[in-house]
């Protein structure tokens, strides 16, 4: 009786001697055409070691099942190159929504996340997006503004490098400029309605994230007409206010309108501008 690794569907061919100690090696298992497992190894023979035994109970079950294909990318030049590519590749297949993986660890390497988040906030991707109820609720009210980095901003203001992104070019793209004056009497009125956090929101309509988050300074908003928000600096490790940075965001929209450039949720999770339009 055949085993199952010459049943199997695959295309992967039985690595020669040379090649079993050629290189550092990416492989995948897919079943049915979906990629289901990502590994790496010293050699492509590390792929099919799994066929005789594998620590991966999932796996172990479509192995025995007989309907899976190995694929193998490489040689790599070093172990930590392999590392990378292993990670990047289960960071790509585990976006918040889509199919898991069976691999229990997201790797060792830099993950793929959106535009301008840090790699250290990268796994945010995959929780659940916020609204801006809750994003209202539990930052006690929060200003969101339309973060395109850069793409709309005046000549001569600063652009930020989405894969190394400058900390003073987010805030100042977070801070300015916003048309705030109509709301200046509201907040001069009732000074307990101030909002705590400022947020970028950036990206498109159906996968927008939180670029950056920073507490406001409150006793300076209102005191004046402006139309930049007055950050809190010294307490923005990060830009990470109520460890928002790199969050996705369910149901935030901007108009095409410079006013509405800004959202406005109270504490209680209202949003309280732009105003509704009858």
């Amino acid at each position: 009786m055949e085993s199952s690794l010459f049943m199997a569907h695959h295309e992967m061919q039985l690595p020669s001697q040379a090649e079993r100690t050629s290189g550092c090696c990416v492989y995948l298992y897919r079943y049915r055409g979906t990629i289901v497992y990502v590994g790496r190894g010293a050699s492509p023979q590390r792929a099919l070691d799994h066929t005789t035994g594998s620590h991966n109970e999932d796996l172990e079950k479509l192995i025995l099942g007989g309907e899976y294909e190995i694929q193998v990318a490489g040689p790599y030049p070093d172990p930590e190159t392999a590392a990378q590519v292993e990670a990047a590749l289960i960071s790509a297949l585990t976006p918040a929504g889509r199919h898991e993986l069976y691999n229990k660890t997201a790797g060792n390497g830099p993950k793929f996340r959106p535009l301008g988040v840090p790699a250290e906030f990268a796994s945010r991707q995959l929780d659940d997006p916020l609204t801006l109820a809750w994003v209202g609720r539990m930052t006690g009210g929060a200003l969101i503004v339309r973060n395109a980095f850069g793409a709309d901003l005046a000549p001569g203001r600063p652009r930020l490098d989405p894969l190394q992104p400058d900390s003073a070019v987010l805030i100042d793209n977070l801070r300015r400029y916003w048309q705030l004056n109509r709301l200046h009497e509201e907040w001069s009125a009732d000074p307990d309605r101030k909002p705590n956090v400022a947020m970028s929101a950036a990206g498109p309509i159906g996968h927008r994230y939180v670029a950056a988050a920073v507490p406001i300074d409150r006793a300076a908003l209102g005191s004046e007409p402006t139309d930049e928000i007055p950050l809190d600096l010294a307490s923005a490790p990060n830009l990470d206010a109520c460890a928002l940075r790199g969050r996705l965001l369910a149901d935030v929209r901007f108009s095409n309108l410079k006013q509405d450039l800004v959202i406005w949720v109270d504490g209680s999770g209202t949003v309280r501008w732009p105003r509704p339009r009858s």
